[in-house]
């Protein structure tokens, strides 16, 4: 019976044509023989790219470019079936080669690249499923936070995220996951109630769902701290809870030599005791524009109306600690969206959105 080649087919076959242009040396210099990569090449049906390809520089690279690694290939994986191909071919060549899973590519350690290795790719597993009647999400590995906190404002819903809307979930969940409003519902990982994994032995690649009564040594172990150690991540579900009105608020110690005392006054009085569950907060070490020298700073918000929610006296009280001389901020700053003098405990002049 006739059939006509897919567009795709048709793509991969010019592109391996094309190699005839491409010397054996350059093959055998990526740690792979011509016959090799055809077969990879011509038997998946999603994109590949290889040392010798024209985006190979731009495909390779993390979010942070000090990480600089020269994977043998990155696939941009788009069904389950993909990301066991390449396991497979991981396994196929003359010598077993290391396999990397990269999402966002947020890595802090650059871990999500790798050279003379194959990149998994999951950015395109970017699906987002809300069901708001249960509080549950079900998100692939390659949704971005941008993403979930658009389709999760929606519906009046949140899960604890990161700070920058270009981190996606996988990486963030199984390396435990802060954010801003963690002190209230605990870290990302927390709030899991299933996921699915690819794992991989030597019988092959397999489909595991994991939760607290199914696999739970598994959906114990991939939750916060150990990476992306125990196989590739599908997706995962997530429990959600109420979000409406937010305050946004930043302060900045510009002079660093002060930093010691402020954290040490942040932990003491504003994380585990102290302050209200509502307020969340990230202090970091930051070069911001136009700054000549490092900084601390603290940016955060508080779930609710500070006044109503968060008793007088005790927003005065903490007031006076952060007016202390020895750790008074030099400077406030806003956030994007609205700004909090915490020094005057007067709330923001308008409230927004988390996203």
């Amino acid at each position: 019976m006739a059939f006509r080649k897919t567009r795709t087919r048709i793509e991969k076959e010019a592109k391996v044509q094309g190699w005839a242009n491409v010397p054996d040396k350059t093959f055998h210099k990526a740690g792979i023989t011509r016959a090799a990569a055809t077969r990879l090449e011509l038997g998946t049906g999603f994109k590949l790219v290889w040392p010798w390809d024209a985006t190979y520089d731009k495909d390779r690279q993390e979010f942070d470019p000090a990480f600089q690694e020269y994977p043998l290939v990155v696939g941009f994986a788009e069904t389950p079936a993909d990301v066991a191909e390449l396991l497979d071919f991981s396994r196929e060549l003359s010598a077993p080669v290391p396999v990397v899973c990269r999402s966002g590519g947020h890595n802090t350690a650059g871990y999500s690249v790798v050279t003379d290795g194959i990149v998994i790719d999951m950015s395109l597993f970017n699906h987002v499923q809300i069901d708001p009647a249960r509080r549950l999400a079900t998100v692939g590995p390659g949704v971005t936070f941008a993403k979930l906190n658009a389709a999760l404002n929606t519906n009046g819903l949140h899960v604890p995220g990161g700070e920058c809307e270009s981190v996606c979930v996988a990486g963030y969940m199984q390396g435990g996951g802060y954010g801003f409003t963690s002190r209230e519902f605990g870290m990302n990982c927390d709030n899991v109630v299933r996921f699915t994994m690819m794992t991989y032995d030597s019988t092959g690649a397999h489909i595991a769902v994991a939760s607290a009564t199914e696999n739970p040594r598994l959906f114990w172990a991939v939750r916060g701290g150990t990476g992306n150690n125990f196989g590739v991540l599908l997706d995962v579900t997530y429990q959600l809870y109420p979000l409406t009105t937010l305050w946004g608020f930043g302060i900045k110690w510009a002079n660093l030599a002060a930093a010691p005392a402020a954290l040490l006054m942040i932990q003491n009085r504003f994380s585990k005791v102290g302050a209200s569950a509502k307020l969340g907060h990230l202090p970091v070490i930051m070069v911001q524009e136009k700054d000549t020298q490092a900084s601390l700073g603290t940016y955060g918000l508080f779930n609710g109306t500070p006044l109503r929610d968060w008793p007088r006296s005790r927003a005065c009280s903490q007031r006076r600690v952060l007016r202390s001389s020895s750790i008074r901020p030099t400077a406030t700053r806003s956030s994007t969206r609205s700004s909090c003098q915490i020094r005057t405990c007067r709330p923001a002049s308008r409230p927004f959105h988390l996203r």
